[in-house]
């Protein structure tokens, strides 16, 4: 474009005379471009100039801008586009563009869904300009948004202390309660700002304010070195989880790795930092400055509540020992119940961090306290396969047999993950094999689920019952309850479920709903441990579980090999049982025409299955 001197508006970007050009920019497209650099009016109308890499095509005429953003409130398109003009301005850093809609009529107190208010938006980005100008017209200090909180807590969590320390300055309430953190205290710990912290308390903050996802500041800091970019989302969706009820292993898979990824996201210093599980202790100067200021302002080591239930269980889930000591050492109850790993010790024994484990089993931690999703810490241990600490444990007389949690024991949960050497070791020790709980019912239903053959081979050896069921009915009747019968029918014919708020299922899990070991591995097509359990004496029609028979298992999963091996050895296609009522219905309802096809040379005149058939086909089978 050139202008009336010849030159272009690139060669000339501060010319003053040239006609506004027809606009039909939006505000959001004014927030697009870089930082403005001149501001001038003319007449009615103010203009601004981009960068000189834009045209004068990119002036921006502001009254009409304005005009827009205070658009009738009947205009939806335009008052939910351009309401969030303030609060993107304030995120992005547009000082100019801030002062423009401010100068223009822009609502101060402006609040986007994307951003909160926009103080809220200045605050958590470190806009120390934007902040004053904000102040200085007046916004709302403790204004609040499910997203930040209030200004304080985002400026707090982000660690920008010249703000925190403006806002205190200008009257901002600093135990206002709202946000994920709850307060701005635990929104610095959490932040592992310690400076912040020592400034929170020093305006007034409340050490023992209880409520958010971490409980308190103390249980915030002794979590460990926050690192930006990680965050406790992750985590948080697995804690939402009800851990007294009948779970499923993907959701339980899925909670481990969840929080592992939230404590490898709060990593220290290069120097510092440890993985997870590693037998040296990780440390953090700060944190470990943050909980003892923290506890001499009164913080109360024992308080309950949040997603690990107490700093101790906190600073154990990490590998924080010396945080560990300090708590202990101020009266911390080691034996404390509740939270993500039901105690401590069990925090400790699941991550893997064995000089905490050490620490807390010296300091007097229950070895066989029960709780928490996988009922004891020896589980715990055996279930992530920390050979030392599980070793440790047994030194120590943990209970071999003691029951609870997700697998029942830790023979199954030994056995589910395919551990050998623990799996002989817990038997050498004694471990009772036909011990009914647990998902899974027994250990070799568990290892019959995953296709362990080879502990399937021991547990049959040391006088596993191979016909054994589930010993609790009523498990498989809360599952159905609890998804709902549809979802479990989905279940069953192999689909997944991917609402975000319930459990998914994948073939490892689906054997869960198994009444036997042959029904686990028919389910699954384990033809070899199939065989296996059938030259042991596993009875081919035993009856139980939610799939009824092994037969009708197997159909239901187009499982086709290991339907021939059960029909080889007497399985009886007619059997009325479980949840489809027969195999021949199991595999119809999954579309396995293979199958189907199979059985029609079993019952090839039944006049039952030619109408079944019929019925099929015009439905689209």
């Amino acid at each position: 474009m050139s202008s009336r001197d010849g030159r272009s508006s690139i060669e000339n970007p501060h010319r003053t005379t040239f006609d506004p050009p027809r606009l039909s920019w939006t505000a959001s497209d004014l927030l697009k471009g870089e930082k403005m650099h001149y501001r001038e009016t003319l007449g009615r109308s103010t203009f601004i100039y981009e960068d000189i890499d834009l045209d004068l095509d990119g002036a921006v005429d502001a009254t009409a801008i304005m005009h827009k953003v205070n658009d009738d409130e009947n205009d939806n398109t335009y008052a939910t586009h351009h309401r969030d003009a303030l609060p993107e301005a304030c995120y992005q850093g547009h000082l100019a563009t801030v002062r423009l809609l401010l100068d223009e009529g822009a609502d101060v107190d402006a609040r986007s869904d994307d951003y909160g208010t926009a103080l809220q938006a200045a605050s958590s980005e470190g806009h120390e300009s934007i902040v004053k100008l904000l102040l200085e017209w007046d916004a709302d200090l403790d204004a609040a948004s499910s997203l930040h909180g209030t200004a304080i807590h985002a400026a707090a969590l982000e660690g920008h202390s010249q703000i925190v320390q403006m806002l205190c300055d200008a009257g901002a309430n600093v135990n206002a309660q709202d946000g994920e953190y709850n307060d701005a205290l635990q929104a610095a710990s959490a932040g592992g700002h310690c400076e912040i912290v020592r400034m929170l308390l020093d305006s007034g903050a409340e050490a023992n304010s209880q409520g958010g996802y971490l409980g308190n500041a103390l249980q915030a800091a002794s979590l460990g070195p926050y690192s930006e970019g990680g965050t406790t989302s992750d985590l948080q969706l697995a804690y939402s989880g009800e851990y007294g009820r009948m779970l499923t292993q993907e959701f339980v898979d899925s909670q481990k790795k969840s929080a592992r990824m939230s404590f490898n996201s709060r990593t220290n210093d290069n120097a510092q930092t440890q993985l997870s599980g590693s037998a040296q202790p990780r440390t953090s100067a700060k944190n470990h400055r943050m909980v003892q200021m923290l506890i001499d302002k009164g913080a109360d080591v024992n308080a309950q509540g949040g997603a690990y239930g107490s700093a101790l269980q906190a600073a154990s889930a990490t590998g924080l020992l010396e945080i560990v000591q300090l708590l202990l050492h101020n009266k911390a109850d080691v034996n404390a119940q509740g939270g993500l790993y039901g105690n401590a010790l069990q925090a400790a024994c699941f991550e893997g961090h064995e000089m905490v484990v050490q620490s807390l089993l010296s300091n007097g931690a229950d070895i066989d306290a029960r709780g928490g999703t996988y009922g004891s810490a020896l589980q715990a241990a055996v279930y992530e396969g920390h050979d030392k600490i599980i070793m440790m444990l047994l030194g120590d007389g943990a209970d071999v047999n003691i029951e609870g949690g997700f697998y029942g024991n830790p023979l199954q949960a030994a056995a589910y993950e395919g551990n050998d050497e623990i799996v002989h070791a817990l038997l050498d020790l004694r471990a009772k094999i036909n011990t009914q709980g647990g998902f899974y019912g027994s250990a070799l239903q568990a290892a019959s689920a995953r296709g362990h053959s080879t502990i399937v081979e021991t547990l049959l050896d040391n006088a596993a019952q191979v016909d054994m069921q589930s010993p609790n009915p009523d498990a498989i009747l809360e599952v159905v309850d609890f998804w709902g019968r549809d979802r479990v029918s989905r279940i069953l014919l192999g689909e997944r479920c991917y609402e975000e708020s319930s459990p998914t299922l994948d073939d490892n899990t689906q054997s869960a709903f198994s009444g036997s070991a042959l029904q686990a591995a028919s389910s699954q097509g384990y033809e070899g441990i199939v065989q296996m359990l059938l030259d042991r004496g596993a009875d081919v029609n035993a009856q139980g579980g939610l799939y009824g028979t092994a037969l009708q298992a197997a159909s239901s999963q187009g499982r086709k090999a290991v339907v021939q091996i059960l029909l080889d050895r007497g399985a009886d296609v007619r059997a009325q049982s479980g949840f489809h009522g027969d195999a021949l219905r199991a595999a119809i309802a999954g579309k396995q025409h293979e199958v189907v096809q199979t059985f029609s040379f079993k019952i090839r005149f039944q006049a039952s299955f030619v109408g079944m058939l019929q019925r099929c086909v015009a439905s689209g089978f």
